[in-house]
């Protein structure tokens, strides 16, 4: 094997052996009214869920328990967002009715950490407003990478859900106001509670690959040596 072909089969397996490590968040999402705790995905494993706004508890919603240990990722928090029973579900309406959000107008950045290069994460955003003041209110999930999600009204509340490859420890997120402001209200844009999953492939990349790239080298080697 010549120089140029070695090359090209160094490339080769490099590229598989680092596939999927990079990529944007593919966003999907769906209004929580009366859905319930089906809402909240079990894929996978929990990496973390938390409560967020003020005076929030520890629940546990769909199998997946919710601390209380991050209950700012917007600048500011507050009880009493979901003073109405939109999800079916005491526990559910209750980690609603705590909010972080946002100052007005204003695009905030939250940073989940902690990952592994490589892996494959799942996370889940909620916002909900029932109030009669706010509920038509939107929120805008960013990826940073040119890949956004709007909700619907805040008022049937919204699960944000998205997929990426980690590529580095950390992983930001911006959330903004999705549009306009209700009349009466101001623009901002909401979290009430989050989770991160790992639901990468149990099985990473065959450990074949190595032994086929390196035997091309050595094949490729011997040759060399016989001319």
């Amino acid at each position: 094997m010549n120089t140029r072909g070695k090359i090209a089969v160094f490339i080769s397996c490099a590229l598989l052996s680092v596939a999927g490590q990079a990529g944007p968040i593919t966003w999907s999402g769906s209004a929580l009214s009366g859905g319930g705790p089906a809402a909240v995905n079990t894929a996978g494993t929990l990496i973390e869920a938390h409560n967020a706004g003020t005076g929030v508890e520890a629940l546990l919603v769909g199998g997946v328990a919710f601390d209380t240990l991050e209950p700012l990722p917007l600048t500011y928090g507050f009880v009493g967002a979901n003073p109405l029973s939109i999800t079916g579900d005491t526990n559910f309406d209750k980690l609603l009715n705590t909010a972080s959000y946002s100052n007005n107008f204003a695009v905030e950045t939250y940073a989940i950490d902690g990952l592994v290069t490589g892996r494959k994460y799942l996370i889940q955003f909620f916002a909900a407003d029932s109030r009669g003041c706010c509920g038509l209110r939107t929120v805008k999930a960013d990826d940073k990478v040119g890949n956004t999600l709007t909700s619907t009204a805040l008022n049937a509340g919204y699960v944000f859900t998205g997929q990426f490859t980690a590529s580095g420890a950390t992983r930001e997120v911006s959330f903004s106001a999705g549009g306009a402001a209700p009349t009466g209200s101001n623009p901002v844009a909401y979290i009430n509670a989050w989770q991160l999953r790992d639901v990468s492939a149990p099985v990473p990349v065959p450990a074949t690959l190595a032994l086929v790239c390196l035997g091309l080298f050595g094949l490729g080697r011997s040759k060399r040596k016989k001319a």
